[in-house]
């Protein structure tokens, strides 16, 4: 799997920082690895990263800044010009669980500012890079290495897998993003983008807690090699998991 150049969000932790750290290590490696983060200045891991590795760059994002979203987009575009932007992964989000008697207005709409709100926007921002990539690609087919959009949702919030009820801004959010990732997969195919929602499974990260099942190391080389490296017609708009196996919404 040969992707040309990679923005990642949420990228100063967990999955994020996984993500970049895997790429950066891989043979062969993007020409340009964005890591998205809000705070670039106290993001110590990344800059320790970017120094062994100069094709990780560090923007700063703020899910919910848009004015962060057209400065990243202006950086990213000296970079790599008219080759465009070939994946953006919109990792970035946050988890807020409550149940019936308990969530506020204010959480449910937090939650959906972060998860549903900032992908959404940030993909409109990015997605005339991910055009040109995808017209400048010898790969004619939808692929991750033409042009994709990869949105990290939740088993949390797959209604089909909802049997213990609350977690309501988690859960509603990322039904949400699902959608949007459905109807990104309509409306970019025809520009030989495809998107993708991913399922990353109950990783020990400082979301996931001490006691999930998978490692971020396991849990992103799945998401490398069993969904991106084989994504295709068949997986555009779908819910895969990090295994690769795809889910009912």
């Amino acid at each position: 799997m040969q992707i040309a150049s990679i923005l990642i969000t949420g990228a100063n932790r967990g999955l994020g920082y996984e993500l970049v750290s895997q790429f950066a290590a891989a043979n062969p490696s993007p020409d340009f690895i964005y890591a998205g983060c809000r705070n670039p200045d106290g993001a110590d891991k990344l800059k320790e990263l970017a120094q062994k590795h100069p094709n990780v760059k560090i923007l700063k994002i703020a899910i919910g800044d848009e004015s962060s979203y057209q400065t990243a987009v202006q950086q990213v575009t000296q970079d790599v010009g008219d080759r465009g932007l070939t994946v953006l992964f919109n990792n970035a989000g946050i988890l807020t669980s409550r149940s019936f008697e308990k969530v506020t207005a204010e959480e449910m709409r937090e939650d959906y500012e972060v998860d549903v709100i900032g992908p959404l926007m940030l993909t409109k921002a990015f997605y005339p890079l991910l055009k040109k990539a995808a017209d400048n690609s010898k790969d004619k087919g939808l692929s991750c290495t033409r042009a994709a959009v990869l949105n990290m949702t939740s088993g949390i919030g797959l209604i089909s897998d909802n049997t213990s009820g609350g977690g309501y801004p988690y859960r509603a959010a990322k039904v949400a993003l699902n959608m949007i990732t459905k109807s990104m997969s309509i409306d970019f195919k025809s520009d030989g983008i495809m998107a993708v929602s991913i399922v990353p499974g109950w990783v020990a990260t400082d979301m996931g807690g001490p006691k999930a099942r998978l490692t971020p190391t396991q849990c992103v080389d799945g998401i490398r090699n069993n969904v991106m490296a084989k994504m295709g017609e068949e997986q555009n708009g779908k819910v895969i998991k990090w295994s690769g196996e795809i889910v009912d919404y």
